[in-house]
């Protein structure tokens, strides 16, 4: 997620990410990202609402689980998600999945 990020920022995109610490937080800013959410302590949809107002144009996911249900939920009119991984669900029985 990292490496996408700062692939968008050299496009000129505005990038959020989400980390689960202050210390990952701060490590995406520091790399350039405009904004970070600390899952474990923040509301990801009215943070998301903040930042971005109008709506997320593109998603790189490689957690899934509750975090991408809510991003989804957030994209834009023809926004996209791309999906990587869905580390959050590997220990779930198959039939939650």
């Amino acid at each position: 997620g990292s490496i996408v990020g700062q692939l968008a920022k050299i496009q000129g995109l505005t990038v959020i990410g989400l980390a689960g610490s202050e210390d990952k937080c701060q490590f995406i800013k520091d790399i350039g990202f405009d904004h970070a959410i600390d899952y474990k302590k923040e509301n990801i949809s009215s943070t998301l609402d903040k930042y971005a107002p109008k709506g997320v144009d593109i998603y790189f996911d490689n957690v899934g689980g509750e975090i991408r249900d809510t991003v989804i939920r957030k994209l834009r009119h023809k926004g996209r998600a791309l999906i990587c991984g869905q580390i959050s669900t590997y220990n779930e029985p198959q039939d939650k999945v």
